[in-house]
């Protein structure tokens, strides 16, 4: 149940991983989130620094839940690069998570290099859409493409 401006969601998991080859690896993942009298996006929002005023989604009474799935295929080029194909599928049937009554589709397309054991670099594209809300841009749009780049420390 819902307490305290936040979430207290449970979770099934199940995880299944399989090499084909030294190179190459898939990472399948399935997840079922529920809660008991969610609000309607999930955890309150903070107005100010304090953290004295929140915004918050009304409840929605009984069980909200979400089902979600990813996949992601890894194939290593060279002992310092590889690439990641990734696809993810979430459902949010009651809106407790996104604040919006829908599936979600992504896809992504990634490479890390390795520049040194303790730094890599991993430039992505990503692109997804809603099964039949306008979820993004403030309801504006139903799809969405961005790209993102991470450097990455390991100390």
């Amino acid at each position: 149940e819902f307490k305290n401006y936040h979430d207290n969601l449970q979770q099934l998991t199940m995880v299944w991983n399989h090499r084909f080859t030294p190179e190459t690896y898939l990472a399948t993942e399935f997840y079922y989130e529920y809660q008991y009298n969610a609000r309607l996006g999930g955890s309150c929002i903070k107005l100010n620094f304090a953290g004295t005023e929140f915004r918050c989604g009304p409840i929605i009474p009984g069980l909200s839940s979400s089902f979600s799935a990813m996949g992601q295929l890894q194939h290593k080029w060279t002992e310092k690069d590889f690439t990641s194909v990734r696809m993810d599928y979430f459902n949010d049937f009651q809106g407790q998570r996104t604040g919006y009554v829908t599936g979600y589709l992504t896809w992504s397309l990634g490479l890390t290099h390795m520049i040194l054991d303790t730094l890599k670099i991993r430039p992505e594209v990503r692109v997804g859409t809603s099964t039949n809300k306008k979820p993004y841009n403030n309801g504006e749009d139903k799809n969405f493409v961005f790209g993102l780049l991470d450097i990455v420390a390991s100390l």
